[in-house]
């Protein structure tokens, strides 16, 4: 395999990763549609990318084209968009039996900050005090929750955004990568977070997960922001729009 194409694929792989809303297995799993299945069974996400290269040059010229097109989806004003969705959680207590439980997360689209909490249940009642929590955590006013269509969201859920002076959104059906932002931080959750978890209950879950939120907003670098913070970026953000 020529490694200087390979250096380029990886390079607009990682821009697409970070200038617009779509996540690795996403841009591995549309590449990966113009190669044969004997080809996909053999290659690794390297490969699917370089063969990708190959078998469709028009590739890079989108690539350059599309963070244009997703420039949209990237509010610079802290609060115009928060992305909600749900995370399941699988875990397991100390004596093996296994427990489920539901991370809803909100992020704030301009500055990745964002607001975490655990409940038992996956539904419009949980996600109803999940938003009330995130309009308490946030420092700046929110102008639009954007979810998908998944049952936690539905009327009730709605017009309770509504009714609390903010609109809500869905994103277009069969489309995740519209909430890319927040499908991504649950990959770091799941990678930083969970697989270094020990669950004992619920108390002792939710006082982790609150540091973990605490720790992600004012600690953890982001590329994106070239190794600053979110907390960092809303600081920056907020001094230009003032």
């Amino acid at each position: 395999m020529n490694i200087q194409p390979l250096k380029v694929v990886r390079r607009i792989a990682l821009g697409l990763l970070d200038r617009t809303y779509l996540g690795l297995y996403t841009i591995v799993k549309l590449l990966s549609t113009s190669l044969s299945t004997k080809e996909r069974e053999a290659a690794d996400e390297e490969a699917v990318l370089f063969l990708f290269i190959n078998a469709i040059g028009d590739f890079i010229l989108f690539s350059s084209i599309l963070p244009a097109l997703a420039h949209r989806y990237a509010k610079k004003v802290p609060g115009h968009h928060i992305q909600v969705d749900v995370k399941f959680v699988s875990l397991k207590d100390l004596e093996g039996k296994k427990v489920r439980r539901f991370q809803y997360t909100a992020i704030d689209d301009a500055t990745r900050v964002r607001a975490l909490r655990i409940y038992p249940k996956h539904n419009q009642k949980c996600a109803m005090d999940f938003i009330d929590y995130v309009v308490e955590k946030f420092p700046f006013r929110i102008h639009t929750i954007r979810t998908d269509r998944g049952h936690e969201f539905q009327a009730k859920f709605h017009w309770h955004v509504e009714d609390r002076g903010m609109q809500h959104v869905y994103i277009k059906p069969r489309f995740p990568q519209l909430n890319g932002k927040v499908e991504r931080s649950h990959r770091t959750d799941k990678d930083e977070f969970y697989q270094l978890l020990t669950y004992t209950d619920d108390v002792d879950l939710n006082d982790k997960l609150k540091a973990w939120e605490q720790f992600y907003n004012f600690d953890r670098p982001h590329s994106a922001f070239d190794g600053k913070t979110p907390y960092e970026e809303l600081r920056r953000r907020l001094n230009l729009v003032s």
